[in-house]
């Protein structure tokens, strides 16, 4: 059984407008620092935005608890 082109043509339509559609839900525009988002993905050899985002997350957990260690450890 085959498709008629038109059939084919309206379904990939559809799809391509539900994909469009959950992009901008999850979009975030990030402006200036667009640049040096794409540079560290480059840098970190990263494929994915999602990737990034996990990196900088991670990256500012172990920030804040280097800082939250070296208050223990001075008496604060």
């Amino acid at each position: 059984v085959t498709k008629s082109p038109n059939l084919i043509g309206s379904i990939d339509a559809c799809e391509s407008v539900a994909l469009m559609a959950c992009k901008r839900r999850t979009r975030v525009n990030i402006g200036a620092a667009f640049q040096q988002w794409r540079e560290l993905k480059e840098r970190e050899g990263l494929e994915l935005d999602a990737e990034v985002a996990l990196f900088l997350l991670d990256r500012r957990v172990m920030l804040i608890l280097l800082c939250f260690t070296q208050l223990i450890c001075v008496g604060f």
